[in-house]
């Protein structure tokens, strides 16, 4: 058929010319280039997608409180010239700037968002960097799909005020990227160029970017050796990474360099050995608690026996280029947070492996290609390869998932805080009760790091929380040790503990009260309305008197959700009483089908913390099984002891001890 084509007359030699261009072979490379690209594209997305997606339902919380709030204030030219705090990073500063001008609504998406957006393109760029680096695109798209699923990453890229990391990590990147570019590219001065600027960007997003250059000389003796050509622009971004740094410590109110880390050297060391060894990570925990191995130690003698192993037995030229191209980006990218940082620091801040995380990856893409390559088939060798890169994103997979519970268990609870700030009305004072912090995991995963999420740091307060989320009320929080239960994972609590009688000061100050409450074993917390201490109003309080204890003045029931009511007392308090209120739900059988017993005030306002005069608003929640045959009917009574008070109702005293109050019809 060919032939006959590229003979047909009317096209003369046009035809046969398209025919030659399509079948050679630059551009089979060119068509398997975008195809590669492609997927690249695509499995890298479904990758940040799988293992970060929710993150676009969280708000702004942690860091992103203070540096919001300190943003509020100034110009963007103004995040130029220092800032407060030791911190100079005005490209990411500037990112938080733009997107805090969006409405409040939209601007935690869009920063989320771009987060998001950063880890996809560091993504694409090592893929491409693994693929220009060992020529395997397979080993690139494994590399690839791998770094959104690299655990430790679960604090950079969730928390906004964290993008330095992922946007100081793209640039170094891009630039290692160009610079390898240059070299098959139709415009190396333009790659050369977009190399430099990036290199010398790094470190306007965070300082551990003055690597960057360092980063990309590296790359470039690797793929080219001691060759001038390629050499020079890694080594004029190594230049003007070293005059940011010296322009950045004649700013005022930023910090200099100082070599902290030196003092923790080894235990520095060890801490990034397990970024590098961290599929093993679980492994190393579970051999300290249970064999009672020292963590440095374990991590030590792994290291050395896992690399020094890989590179010993490294038959192809494309696997040992690739191990010691990753081993060179863990150790430069590890290299800013260990020598500036003491150890205790990076304990309590996974996020400080982002820079380091490729070098990971590279490493165990090329470790894994390695195993399978002792296979003889072709097809079990590729095989055997996709089931350990499959393995190893289950894992990651996993870890990410578990702090994905934790994000959301804590990202819920804020949300209702929100909520109840726009049900109360703008101006409006609301008190929490037993509100978290945060949430860590005792049984962590990794030896030499936590399992924590924190949403309010000690430097900060939940006003400022609501404040920075567009919330237009304020807030408290006390903590109530007797309605305190343990959890896993562990809460932390803020505020200080009250006691009955100065929790009744702090209901008195706020206008409403709300208590956050672990939901079964699923780590779960939810925001129950719990009432208030109520303006005195002068008007009769006539529903029910209990003799002796407090008047019933009213109360209302209304349903909230599918088979859950919200019952509403308001209570006149008189003599003080060690009384506790019962609330039982009978249905049409005469069947107690729930209850909802305690003190006022979801248990944190018992009546004998009150004194005469103190209108009090207890709202309670009833949950009905869809079983209960109805109406039912709900009666309310209080208990002295193991006795029932007596009351009267319309002057006449109730049987039993219980008023009804409410029905709840079919």
């Amino acid at each position: 058929m060919w032939p006959i084509l590229w003979n047909m007359p009317q096209t003369g030699n046009k035809a046969r010319s398209i025919w030659e261009r399509l079948l050679s072979p630059a551009h089979s490379r060119r068509a398997g280039g975008a195809c590669f690209a492609a997927v690249t594209a695509l499995a890298t997305a479904a990758a940040v997608a799988l293992s970060y997606a929710y993150c676009l339902r969280l708000p702004l919380f942690f860091d992103d409180l203070p540096i919001i709030s300190w943003l509020s204030g100034r110009g963007i030219g103004e995040l130029w010239l220092g800032q407060d705090g030791g911190y100079y990073r005005p490209l990411a500063y500037l990112v938080y700037a733009l997107g805090r001008r969006l409405p409040p609504n939209l601007a935690p998406v869009a920063l989320h968002a771009a987060s998001l957006i950063l880890l996809w393109i560091s993504a694409l760029l090592l893929a491409s960097l693994v693929n220009r680096v060992s020529a395997e695109p397979a080993v690139a798209l494994s590399a690839g799909v791998m770094l959104p699923f690299y655990p430790l990453l679960s604090q950079a890229i969730p928390w906004v005020t964290a993008m330095v990391h992922p946007l100081a990590l793209t640039l170094c990147l891009a630039g290692a990227r160009l610079v390898l570019s240059a070299s098959s590219s139709r415009y190396p001065r333009l790659c050369m160029v977009s190399a430099l600027l990036a290199i010398a960007a790094a470190p306007l997003a965070h300082e551990s970017g003055a690597v960057a250059g360092t980063l990309a000389l590296g790359f470039v003796i690797l793929t080219h050796g001691f060759s001038w050509r390629w050499l020079l622009t890694p080594l004029l971004g190594i230049g003007t990474n070293v005059a940011v740094l010296a322009a950045r410590s004649a700013l005022p109110g930023t910090a200099s360099a100082s070599f902290a880390g030196l003092s923790d050297w080894y235990a520095n060391a060890m801490y990034f050995c397990q970024g590098l060894l961290y599929p093993l990570g679980r492994a190393v925990r579970l051999a300290t608690i249970h064999l009672g191995w020292h963590d440095l130690s374990l991590y030590a003698v792994l290291s050395l026996a896992i690399v020094g192993g890989a590179l010993a037995t490294a038959r192809e030229r494309s696997d040992r280029r690739l191990l010691l191209a990753g081993l060179l980006w863990w150790a430069l990218g590890a290299m800013p947070a260990a020598l500036s940082l003491r150890f205790a620091d990076l304990y309590i801040a996974p996020r400080l492996y982002t820079l380091c995380a490729p070098g990971a990856v590279m490493f165990w893409a090329a470790l894994l290609h390695q195993i399978s390559g002792l296979l003889r088939l072709p097809a079990i060798r590729k095989a055997t390869y996709g089931v350990l890169t499959v393995l190893l994103l289950l894992a990651g997979g996993s870890y990410l998932r578990q702090q994905r519970q934790l994000y959301l268990s804590l990202t819920g609870l804020y949300d209702g805080i929100m909520d109840a700030c726009t049900a109360q009305g703008r101006g409006s004072q609301l008190g929490l009760i037993n509100l978290p912090r945060g949430l860590f995991r005792e049984d962590r995963t990794f030896a030499l790091t936590t399992d924590d999420v924190l949403f309010i740091p000690h430097y900060s307060n939940l006003t400022e929380f609501l404040a920075v989320n567009g919330a237009a009320c304020s807030a408290e929080v006390a903590t109530v040790a007797s309605l305190s239960v343990e959890t896993e994972p562990i809460w932390l609590a803020q505020g200080d503990t009250l006691g009955p009688e100065k929790l009744r000061l702090f209901a008195r100050q706020h206008d409403a009260l709300y208590l956050s409450r672990p939901v079964g074993v699923s780590g779960g917390w939810e925001l129950v309305a719990s009432g208030a201490i109520l303006s005195a109003t002068g008007e009769p309080c006539e529903m029910a008197a209990f003799e002796p204890g407090p008047l019933l003045c009213a109360a209302e029931i209304v349903p909230v959700a599918q088979g859950i009511w919200q019952l509403a007392l308001e209570w006149l308090a008189r003599d003080p009483q060690d009384a506790t209120v019962f609330v039982h739900v009978v249905d049409a059988s005469g069947a107690l089908v729930a209850q909802a017993d305690g003190a006022p005030v979801s248990g944190a306002l018992p009546f004998s913390a009150l004194i005469p005069g103190d209108r009090v608003l207890d709202i309670r929640r009833l949950d009905i099984p869809p079983e209960a045959l109805l109406p039912a009917r709900v009666y309310l009574g209080l208990y002295l002891g193991d006795q029932r008070h007596p009351v009267l109702a319309g002057g006449i005293e109730q049987a039993d001890g219980a008023v009804l109050v409410a029905e709840i019809a079919p």
